[in-house]
């Protein structure tokens, strides 16, 4: 690891599975909103897109305000827009055989503390190894920082911003 610290932001959608098996259509549209939700944010906190993997982000931070501002737009940007009501209705059901209206145009009215996909946020500040991935054109982050940052968004819950002590 050389040069500056920096932040890394990782995101994941809570239940995704669960979500693509119940209303696969409405999740495909959700992930699309999802996507676009986030890297509106990332740019307008000039923040840098390390990768997606399936639902789930990197972003890499100058610094942790910088982090912590982009993640909390995010997730009040993702409380803003509508989403297919069959994912709401995922969420709040108890029984994993029961199924939902999967048509991706009905739209769930915009309703707080839940709207739509419930993307879960961690957050760690370090030194990571970075590298250049010829087939991805860019920059690629390992190490411990990047561990750290992947298990603090994988113990929080859906609207959920969490950091390590180290972040804060």
């Amino acid at each position: 690891a050389t040069g500056d610290p920096i932040t890394l932001v990782f995101t994941d959608i809570q239940t995704s599975t669960r979500l693509w098996s119940v209303c696969p259509a409405s999740m495909s549209h959700g992930l699309d909103i999802h996507h676009a939700t986030i890297r509106r944010c990332i740019a307008q906190y000039k923040a840098y897109e390390v990768k997606t993997i399936g639902d789930s982000f990197m972003i890499a931070c100058r610094d942790a305000a910088q982090a912590v501002e982009l993640s909390i737009a995010i997730q009040n940007e993702l409380l803003a827009v509508p989403f297919p009501a069959a994912i709401g209705e995922v969420y709040d059901l108890a029984d994993d055989d029961a199924e939902v209206d999967d048509n991706p145009e009905r739209l769930a009215p915009l309703s707080a503390p839940w709207n739509g996909i419930r993307v879960r946020i961690g957050i760690h500040a370090g030194l990571p190894d970075v590298q250049w991935d010829e087939v991805a054109k860019g920059y690629d982050y390992y190490g411990p920082p990047v561990n750290i940052a992947a298990r603090i968004e994988s113990v929080s819950d859906g609207g959920q911003v969490c950091c390590s002590h180290d972040t804060m």
